[in-house]
């Protein structure tokens, strides 16, 4: 099972990027450009979290665990 700081950072780089998308698409670029910034630390956490945890990133299985789709979650 996921640490719970990694399942928080991952959902909150999926959300700015939601976010993001949705800034770009209502043509408030600049201010979708900071989302933008901000999904792309959130993403570095959870990449350098997994790493401390010696599990390898998989971004397919990660989207998985999240969903709770992973046997054993």
């Amino acid at each position: 099972m996921l640490d719970r700081s990694i399942k928080t950072a991952a959902g909150d780089g999926f959300a700015a990027m939601e976010v993001c998308a949705d800034g770009v698409l209502a043509g408030r670029v600049e201010e979708a450009v900071e989302i933008g910034r901000f999904a792309v630390v959130a993403g570095e956490e959870v990449v350098e979290k997994m790493k401390k945890m010696g599990t390898d990133f998989d971004l397919k299985t990660q989207n998985l665990w999240l969903n709770g789709e992973k046997e054993g979650n």
